[in-house]
């Protein structure tokens, strides 16, 4: 799995990355495996930190009645990664080694699994998007405050929808098209739009508009996207 020609770029980190199929209940399914090192460091350091905390916070306590229901509040999902006994009028908690060493073995990993014909890249950008549409619904409900709909104009609230869904459109087709130009490979879309916003054209007195010099960066997201096949 971790092998050098497993690896491929996404937002200029690497991964690795390789298809499998298998079957579940006569569905023949296939899917790609990946692996983040980065993203396994940060949940290895996450992991541990909370786990510690559990432990220092539990160790703390004073012995009373209902100190079993205390513990298990406390430890929550956590409480298999340990155990405790009471020693010497205080509590000593100590790990489960095994335990621990399966949980670190899945961080990292994760498997998608997909229909038709995808790339490795293409479903880990969607698996990634899934969060900006929530956030996109989310910001429809708060930001804009556009849910409940304060218009009764049939017409009107067909309106704004369409306006909706032409913006997904067009996100879906950046994506898409970042991903056929290689863009992916070093920028998100909130990266590379967060880029284009620093472009700027100045008018002059006849009216004329003129487009300031260009960042190297902004030049080559410009030309990568000039050479997309939109459609």
């Amino acid at each position: 799995m971790d092998r050098a020609d497993n690896v491929m770029m996404y937002e200029n980190e690497p991964i690795f990355c390789k298809q499998v199929s298998f079957t579940m209940d006569d569905l023949h399914l296939k899917g790609y495996f990946y692996h983040y090192r980065k993203r396994e460091a940060d949940e290895l350091s996450d992991f541990h930190r909370k786990l510690s905390e559990k432990r220092s916070a539990i160790e703390k306590l004073q012995i009373r009645p209902g100190i079993r229901e205390t513990i298990e509040s406390i430890a929550s999902h956590y409480g298999k990664y340990f155990t405790w006994r009471i020693e010497d009028g205080r509590i000593k908690t100590m790990a489960r080694n095994n335990t621990i060493f399966a949980a670190e073995n899945r961080m990292g990993r994760f498997l998608l699994v997909y229909k038709g014909e995808y790339t490795p890249l293409e479903c880990l950008s969607i698996y990634r998007n899934r969060d900006n549409i929530e956030k996109a619904f989310r910001m429809l409900k708060t930001d804009l405050d556009i849910f409940p709909m304060r218009v009764r104009k049939e017409s009107t609230i067909r309106g704004m929808l369409f306006i909706f869904f032409i913006s997904l459109i067009i996100r879906t087709a950046l994506m898409r098209g970042m991903i056929s130009s290689g863009l992916m490979n070093r920028y998100s879309l909130e990266k590379m739009l967060l880029e284009l916003e620093k472009l700027h054209v100045v008018e002059d007195a006849n009216g004329g508009l003129s487009e300031l010099e260009s960042t190297r960066k902004q030049k080559d997201i410009l030309d990568a996207l000039e050479k997309v096949s939109w459609w």
